[in-house]
């Protein structure tokens, strides 16, 4: 099961050369973050609305729960003490995949920085 983060979302409804690998590449459920709908509905244009709705019904969203805040705690503390920092959203995104044990999709490869995490970077 995949976790599509924000740039993976985008390839896809950019209908990129990469998307096209990204979509031939999955099985299986597919989920996302409120965290990558967010970054994703504030990056577009307002003309690509209707397509991302569609989109949409075709991912589930997983959110941000307890387990996932200690999840983010542990990543950040271990991101700091090695000295490789990410953005906190980042980590929001990478501690809902671990805790969910779901395989991240992503092009940002700042995601190889955290331990732990089953991620596919394209």
């Amino acid at each position: 099961m995949y976790l599509l983060d924000s740039s993976a979302i985008l390839e896809i409804i950019n209908d990129t050369q990469k998307s096209k690998e990204i979509i031939l590449d999955l099985k299986g459920d597919l989920f996302t973050t409120p965290f990558s709908l967010y970054e994703v509905f504030y990056g577009v244009r307002q003309s690509e609305l209707t397509f991302i709705e569609k989109l949409l019904t075709t991912l589930t969203v997983v959110n941000f729960d307890t387990n996932s805040s200690f999840v983010a705690v542990t990543l950040m503390r271990d991101l700091e003490k090695r000295g490789r920092k990410i953005n906190l959203v980042d980590v929001f995104i990478a501690s809902i995949a671990i805790s969910h044990d779901l395989t991240l999709v992503s092009l940002d490869k700042d995601f190889k920085k955290i331990k732990g995490l089953k991620f596919k970077v394209y």
